[in-house]
């Protein structure tokens, strides 16, 4: 299977709700999407601490970072909560939108 053409239906700005694991119901914008790896790194949520050593132009330490979450636990948040999605075809183009209200979720 080509990589490239799998569609995630999330992208870099979007904001999501995490479904499920230590970090559920908490809610925040997406960092970085890695389609091969089926996972996304979502700001403020699963945050590890890494020991760190200190080299020419980094300090030393303990630093906390997020760590990527698999795809299939996050979900489009709509008014605070989860939220199904669908394709919908909106002026010759093919737009994102939330399957209850029929808003558009990159607006």
């Amino acid at each position: 299977m080509n990589i490239k053409n799998i569609n995630l239906r999330v992208k870099t700005g979007d904001s999501v709700i995490l479904t499920c694991g230590n970090d559920k119901g908490k809610v925040g914008e997406i960092l970085k999407v890695d389609k091969k790896n089926m996972r996304v790194v979502v700001k403020g949520v699963n945050i590890k601490k890494k020991h760190q050593k200190p080299t020419n132009d980094t300090q030393g330490g303990i630093v906390e970072m997020e760590k990527s979450v698999h795809i299939s636990n996050v979900a489009h948040v709509l008014d605070g909560k989860a939220a199904k999605v669908t394709y919908s075809i909106k002026d010759d183009k093919k737009v994102l939108v939330f399957k209850k209200s029929e808003k558009e979720v990159r607006s």
